[in-house]
């Protein structure tokens, strides 16, 4: 009688972080804003952000996104890259006021990385793009990161 050898299975790492940071873009008004939730399990990434700039009440664009990628399991450091879809809308304003132009899909893309000094704040940067018919635009924010960041 043999023996079967079962493999040990080990769970994958997991880390939820909700992120929100303020810096520069490609919108003429800053600041450029990004806010979002990210969950994470092994190497795989889904996250959910809105991201922009300029004013919601002046000129400003803004898209909400649902992202997919990839990244980093360090317990002292994260990187990831993700991509996905995207609804953008935004104002225009001129001499004579502001109105707001059609809601448009876009690309979004996004790049986080991050220093994670406890298991529970991280401190980095959020890189964000997205491409769309109406206005193109990208950022830089520095972000904090609450959750189990690790």
């Amino acid at each position: 009688m043999h023996a079967q050898l079962r493999p040990i299975t080990e769970e994958p790492p997991t880390a939820f972080w909700f992120h929100g940071g303020l810096g520069v873009g490609t919108v003429d008004d800053p600041p450029a804003v990004s806010l979002g939730a990210t969950y994470q399990v092994g190497a795989q990434v889904v996250s959910f952000r809105s991201s922009g700039g300029g004013g919601y009440l002046q000129d400003g664009i803004w898209d909400w996104a649902a992202l997919y990628g990839f990244g980093t399991t360090g317990q002292s450091f994260r990187i990831t890259g993700e991509l996905g879809a995207a609804v953008v809308s935004g104002k225009r304003c001129t001499e004579d006021g502001c109105a707001s132009f059609p809601s448009v899909g876009g690309i979004p893309f996004a790049v986080q990385l991050r220093v994670t000094p406890t298991s529970a704040i991280a401190l980095g940067a959020y890189t964000f793009a997205n491409i769309n018919s109406e206005q193109s635009f990208a950022g830089l924010t520095l972000s904090v990161a609450i959750g189990d960041v690790r």
